[in-house]
């Protein structure tokens, strides 16, 4: 799942074993609580293109996600909605770490960032 992000400064941290543990090697913030947690600033200095999007709400426990989505004649082709797919995600993996691209959430699975790509969608797709 991709969410979009809009621009500006998120906080992330992991769960191992138990734990919620930080990247010390990545940027890190106190919050108003005292918990160190990473930052990561996301900006749009590489923007994916895509068509026209409409916008849709998905309201959460502990908040709401704003995600844009191809909007309806699109939805019925399904070889434009792969392509699109696959160019968002080339871009992420190209221009970004996993340490980037996990926000803040409730459930983190944290992979070895060594993995190959494929192998890592399976380990979580099993999970």
């Amino acid at each position: 799942v991709v969410f979009d992000l809009p621009p500006g400064v998120y906080q992330y941290r992991f769960l191992v074993d138990g734990v919620w543990r930080c990247d010390e090697t990545k940027p890190c913030v106190r919050d108003e609580y005292g918990l160190i947690s990473n930052e990561v600033l996301v900006d749009n200095t590489h923007p994916v293109v895509q068509p026209e999007t409409s916008i849709r709400v998905v309201s959460m426990d502990e908040g709401t996600i704003l995600t844009t989505m191809p909007p309806d004649q699109l939805s019925q082709n399904s070889g434009v909605q792969i392509a699109i797919f696959r160019h968002r995600v080339s871009e992420i993996l190209l221009h970004n770490t996993i340490y980037d691209v996990v926000p803040v959430s409730s459930k983190i699975a944290v992979l070895d960032a060594r993995l190959p790509v494929k192998q890592a969608f399976k380990i979580m797709h099993d999970e």
